[in-house]
């Protein structure tokens, strides 16, 4: 929502980048790392609306990451570590 009421601000898409790159961290960094080599082949949309869709793809990733990934690996750690 920052991001939407700040968007007519220059440096906004590399703010909500770096911030959506430290919650989803590291398939953050991989998805960085995908969108710039999207960039360099020439797939670029308008500014904001690139934005919205990488927010979309962080919180997709994120989410999957921390909350169906993660408990998953933990909870196979805890079940090999009771044997």
């Amino acid at each position: 929502m920052f991001a939407w009421v700040q968007k007519d601000i220059n440096d906004m898409p590399i703010a909500f980048l770096w911030l959506m790159v430290f919650l989803t961290a590291p398939i953050g960094i991989v998805i960085t790392a995908l969108d710039g080599v999207a960039g360099a082949m020439g797939i670029t949309n308008q500014p904001f609306w690139e934005m919205a869709l990488l927010w979309v793809v962080f919180v997709v990733a994120g989410y999957v990451q921390w909350f169906v990934f993660l408990p998953s690996v933990w909870g196979h750690f805890r079940a090999q570590r009771a044997i």
